[in-house]
C-alpha cells in the first residue's frame, strides 16, 4: 500500500500548480528581503509603520516541499501591507524581481491557498505522528478528504473550483475505487474502541443478533469499504465535521434496508 502521506502529497501538488506563478512572485520577494540584514532592517521598519504586530518572521520554503510552501504563504500573506511599502522605499526591489512583486491577486491567490493547505498540512501531521497508532485514522481521514474536494468542486469561486477538480482527479487516480483499496484500512475501523459500539448498536438496531460467524472478516471489510463507495458517490447521508484538531467525515446512519443488511453481516446470532 502506498504511504497515505505521499499521496496527500501528490494530491496537494498538483492543486499547488493552478496558482504556481502567484507563488513564485512571493517566494522571489520573501528571498529578497531576507537576502541582506540591511533590506530585513527596512522591511521591519516599513511593519512598524504599517502597524503590523506580527511576531513570525519571513521564512524561505524549499519549493519541492509543499508543506514549506504553506508554512512561507501562512507568514508572509500577514505582511503583505509591509511588502507594498517596502516597494515604495526600496527602488531595487521592483527592479531586481524579474516577474515584479506580489500583486494584490497574488496575495488573493496566497490567502485561499493558506486556508486549503492548512487542512492538508494538519492531516500530515496527524497521520506522520510516531508516538502513537496511526492505521485506525486512515479511514476517516481519505473520507475527509473526499469531503473537502467535493466541497471546493462545488464553490462558486472559480479558482477553488479548478484547484478542487484538479486535485479530486489525482485524488481519484489513488482511493477513487474503494475496491482497490487495502483491506487493512476498513478492518482497523472496526477494531477502533471508539467506533466499534456504533456498529454493535446499529446491528441491534436493525434487529440482527450476535453471534461470529465464518468468514465475518472478509464482510466486515466489505461493509465498511460499501460505505466509502456510497461517500463517494455522494449517495450517502453524512455530516461533515472539520475543525483545526479533527478532520474527518462522520457515518450518517444507512436509511436502505440493504444498508442495513451491511450492519448486520459481520455479526449474527
Amino acid at each position: 500500500m502506498r504511504c497515505i502521506a505521499h499521496i496527500i502529497n501528490l494530491v496537494v501538488v498538483d492543486g499547488i500548480n493552478e496558482i504556481k506563478y502567484s507563488i513564485k512572485k512571493i517566494r522571489h520577494a520573501v528571498r529578497f528581503v531576507k537576502q541582506s540584514p540591511a533590506r530585513l532592517a527596512k522591511f521591519r521598519e516599513c511593519c512598524d509603520d504599517e502597524g503590523i504586530l506580527s511576531k513570525s518572521l519571513l521564512c524561505l520554503d524549499v519549493s519541492t516541499r509543499w508543506n514549506s510552501t504553506y508554512l512561507m504563504l501562512n507568514v508572509a500573506q500577514k505582511f503583505e501591507r509591509a511588502f507594498e511599502r517596502y516597494e515604495i522605499k526600496d527602488p531595487y526591489f521592483k527592479l531586481e524581481l524579474k516577474h515584479g512583486p506580489p500583486s494584490f491577486v497574488d496575495w488573493e491567490h496566497a490567502r485561499r491557498m493558506v486556508d486549503i493547505l492548512s487542512h492538508f498540512y494538519e492531516l500530515t501531521l496527524r497521520i506522520s505522528g510516531t508516538s502513537y497508532v496511526t492505521s485506525n485514522e486512515f479511514y476517516h481521514e481519505i473520507s475527509s478528504v473526499n469531503c473537502l474536494l467535493r466541497e471546493w468542486i462545488a464553490s462558486d469561486d472559480l479558482d477553488i473550483k479548478a484547484m478542487g477538480e484538479k486535485m479530486k482527479s489525482k485524488y481519484n487516480k489513488y482511493w477513487g475505487d474503494p475496491k482497490n483499496m487495502n483491506h487493512l484500512i476498513y478492518v482497523a475501523v472496526f477494531v477502533d474502541p471508539r467506533y466499534k459500539l456504533e456498529f454493535l448498536e446499529s446491528m441491534k438496531a436493525g434487529g440482527s443478533p450476535f453471534r461470529i460467524v465464518s468468514g465475518g472478516g472478509h464482510r466486515t471489510v466489505g461493509f465498511i469499504r460499501g460505505r466509502l463507495e456510497l461517500d463517494m458517490s455522494g449517495t450517502g447521508e453524512k455530516i461533515c465535521i472539520i475543525t483545526t484538531n479533527v478532520q474527518r467525515l462522520e457515518l450518517g446512519e444507512m436509511q436502505t434496508a440493504k444498508g442495513r443488511e451491511w450492519w448486520g453481516v459481520v455479526l449474527s446470532h
